[in-house]
């Protein structure tokens, strides 16, 4: 491969090619524009984690009421002692709850090893 065709290769990976919310996808990766609230993050997760489109804004209470009453509750709840008390411990609970479907929490430091069986075979990528 000639370097002029590798140096296309590695700039189209850092193209962002959806933009749903405030998040952007691109090839192996995705990030948040900054600064994105922690009611926003929650919000999109509880949402795209049920397969539905994201909301903003006062369209947040309503899309999460039509998917799930319950969860709307508990959102307002959480979010309303956040804001008004400086209370964390049920947006904490939210959090941890709505992250558990899709491996829980991760922290600074967290590895998680993959199967052997998925690794290329030696050689195969350069290595």
């Amino acid at each position: 491969m000639s370097d002029e065709k590798l140096r296309r290769a590695i700039a189209a990976t850092h193209v962002g090619y959806y933009k749903t919310g405030e998040m952007t996808q691109g090839l192996g990766w995705e990030s948040y524009s900054y600064p994105t609230s922690l009611d926003t993050l929650l919000a999109e997760l509880a949402l795209r984690g049920r397969g539905q489109w994201h909301a903003t804004g006062k369209w947040v209470p309503r899309a999460l009421a039509r998917i799930d009453g319950e969860l709307a509750d508990r959102f307002d709840h959480a979010f309303r002692a956040l804001f008004g008390s400086g209370a964390a411990e049920a947006v904490v609970a939210l959090a941890e709850r709505e992250l558990a479907p899709h491996g829980g929490t991760r922290f600074d430091g967290d590895v998680q090893i993959a199967n052997p069986a998925w690794r290329a075979p030696p050689g195969r990528f350069g290595a």
